[in-house]
C-alpha cells in the first residue's frame, strides 16, 4: 500500500509539472500574442498614419517651392493624394481595434481622431482642393492662415495615445514575466516535493522490498546450510509477506521431513 501511494505521489507530481508548464506557457503566450497582434500592430498603424500625414505637409510645402522654380508639380500632388489616403487607411485599421479596448484608451483614440479630423478637414483638404483646381493663390492663403495649434494639438494627442499603448505593452510584458517567474517558483516547489517523494520512495522500497528480499535470501542460505531453526517473520500484509509465509511453511515441512527421517514415523 505504501509503495502504491509513493508511486501515485510521484506520478501526480509529474502530472502537476506538466499541467503547470502548459498553463504557464499558455498564459505567457497569450500575453505576448496580444502584445504582438493588437498592441504592436495598432502602434505601428498609428505611427504610419502620423508619418504619412506629416509627409503630406512636407510635400505641400515642397509644392510651393517647385512652383517658384518652375518645376512640374503634378507628381507631387499625386503623391500628396496617395499619402493622405495611406494615412486614412492606417488610421482606420488602428481605430477599428481601438474600439474594442478599454474606456481610457478609447477616450485618447477619440481625441486623436477628432484632432486629426480638424487637421485634415480644416487645413489639408482645402489646400489640396485648391491645388486640384490649379488655384495656387488660394492654396498659399490657406497655408499661411493655417493655425499651428491645430497641428500641435494633433501631435500631442498622437503622442498621448502612443505613450498609453507603450505603457500597456510594458504592462503586458511584465505580466508575461511574472507568469514566467511564477512558473519557475512552481517548478522549484514541485521539484522539491518530487525530490522528497523520491527519497521517501527509496526508503519505502528499501523497507518494503529490499530488506524482505535480503531476509528471504538469508533464510534460504541458512536452510541450504542445514539450519532449520531460524524464525521467519511473516507479518507483512503484501506479496513479500506471502513469500516469507510460504518459506516458513517450507521450512516447517523440512523440519518435519528431517524428523521423520531421523526418528521414524
Amino acid at each position: 500500500m505504501a509503495l502504491t501511494l509513493t508511486i501515485a505521489g510521484l506520478t501526480t507530481s509529474l502530472m502537476l509539472v506538466i499541467v503547470a508548464s502548459i498553463a504557464g506557457l499558455q498564459a505567457a503566450n497569450r500575453a505576448l500574442e496580444k502584445m504582438y497582434s493588437e498592441e504592436t500592430a495598432v502602434l505601428q498603424q498609428l505611427t504610419a498614419s502620423d508619418e504619412a500625414l506629416l509627409q503630406v505637409r512636407v510635400d505641400l510645402g515642397a509644392y510651393e517651392t517647385l512652383v517658384a522654380q518652375g518645376e512640374p508639380t503634378a507628381p507631387v500632388l499625386a503623391r500628396v493624394h496617395a499619402e493622405l489616403a495611406d494615412s486614412n487607411r492606417e488610421l482606420a485599421a488602428g481605430y477599428t481595434v481601438l474600439n474594442r479596448v478599454g474606456d481610457a484608451e478609447k477616450a485618447l483614440a477619440d481625441t486623436l481622431h477628432a484632432r486629426r479630423d480638424k487637421v485634415v478637414n480644416d487645413v489639408l483638404t482645402p489646400e489640396i482642393a485648391a491645388l486640384d483646381q490649379d488655384d495656387f493663390m488660394t492654396f498659399r492663403t490657406k497655408e499661411r492662415q493655417a493655425p499651428e495649434t491645430v497641428f500641435s494639438d494633433y501631435k500631442r494627442a498622437a503622442l498621448a495615445l502612443e505613450d498609453f499603448q507603450i505603457q500597456r505593452q510594458k504592462a503586458l510584458f511584465e505580466s508575461a514575466r511574472q507568469n514566467y517567474l511564477l512558473l519557475l517558483w512552481m517548478f522549484g516547489a514541485i521539484g522539491a516535493a518530487a525530490l522528497g517523494l523520491g527519497l521517501f520512495a527509496r526508503h519505502a522500497l528499501t523497507v518494503l522490498i529490499v530488506k524482505p528480499i535480503n531476509a528471504a535470501i538469508h533464510h534460504f542460505e541458512r536452510i541450504e546450510a542445514g539450519d532449520l531453526t531460524n524464525t521467519i517473520d511473516t507479518q507483512r500484509p503484501n506479496e513479500l509477506g506471502r513469500l516469507l509465509a510460504a518459506l516458513a511453511r517450507m521450512q516447517a515441512g523440512l523440519v518435519t521431513a528431517v524428523a521423520q527421517v531421523r526418528y521414524g514415523p
